[in-house]
């Protein structure tokens, strides 16, 4: 059964922040948007469909983290599966370990870790 509301955002200066978009999001449809990498560290289950053959596939894609729907293949029952069933779990770890290997933890504190990285480059500007 397809959920009762489906909503489509497009952009607007008054679009909320994707990630709220997300919060409420049972999955997301994309062919290779950015969007889709928010959904994956967020958990929500991705389908990528197939873009014309001129499209570059995001590495995110060709890391198998989303059910892709090739040319040909039935989006629909894709849909129908995910609804039934969430991510198969071979993707679900794939897309878990992509976004913890390009992003790290989710703990608060990439702030932190990004200055220990930067810091030392500002230092040795400052005493040269």
């Amino acid at each position: 059964r397809f959920p009762d509301r489906v909503t489509f955002n497009l952009p607007s200066k008054d679009r909320s922040p994707i990630d709220a978009d997300l919060e409420s999001a049972g999955i997301l449809i994309t062919a290779g948007s950015t969007s889709g990498i928010d959904a994956l560290r967020m958990g929500v289950p991705v389908v990528t469909v197939e873009g014309p053959p001129t499209f570059v596939v995001p590495p995110y894609v060709k890391a198998g983290t989303t059910t892709h729907v090739g040319h040909g293949q039935d989006l629909t029952e894709a849909l129908r599966a995910l609804l039934a069933n969430g991510a198969p779990a071979d993707v679900q770890e794939r897309a878990e370990k992509w976004v913890a290997h390009f992003y790290g933890p989710a703990d608060g504190h990439a702030a932190d870790r990004i200055a220990q990285v930067i810091r030392p480059l500002f230092v040795s500007q400052v005493q040269k």
